[in-house]
């Protein structure tokens, strides 16, 4: 399935040169996160065999109310060349940036699916387009907005991409 193909155009890709760090930040857990919520098992990123620079975190550090949290000097330290932003979490993390010299050019917006419950639909989703950014050439042929549908479609039998944008 689609699990399969995304590993597939990724692993492809890792033999020739190894994938950029990313750093997912501004993580929905009950409710909105800034900057310093992560997820060192963020399946979207674990499906394309991406780099989480948050992957070595220490199980002590999450919690049942935040989910996962680093300080923000350890981010520094990490020095990611991609950060990916739960969009409910961006205006948390913008505020964040501002007191750190991070490049905002290195900033990708994905969508949230684990505010409340996991929507597996836009995990799978946040991982085609992840893989756009990490593997541009192995995902070239991809159109996000036509591969948002065929998800969409297959999980919800609708088609509400467009209205998920809006």
């Amino acid at each position: 399935g689609q699990i399969g193909e995304l590993d597939r155009r990724s692993e492809r890709e890792l033999k020739h040169e190894p994938s950029p760090v990313v750093y997912v930040c501004g993580i929905s857990y009950k409710g909105k996160r800034g900057l310093d919520s992560t997820d060192p098992n963020y399946a979207a990123l674990q499906f394309i065999n991406g780099t989480n620079a948050a992957a070595g975190v220490d199980s002590k550090l999450v919690s049942e109310i935040t989910g996962t949290t680093i300080s923000l000097e350890q981010l520094l330290l990490w020095n990611p060349d991609i950060l990916f932003v739960d969009n409910d979490g961006l205006d948390l993390v913008m505020s964040d940036l501002e007191r750190l010299n991070i490049d905002r050019n290195k900033l990708y917006l994905i969508w949230p699916y684990n505010n409340i419950h996991s929507n597996f639909e836009v995990m799978l989703l946040n991982s085609w387009f992840m893989g756009k950014v990490l593997y541009p050439e192995q995902f070239a042929d991809i159109d996000i907005a036509a591969k948002r549908d065929e998800i969409m479609y297959q999980f919800l039998r609708s088609d509400i991409g467009d209205s998920l944008v809006e």
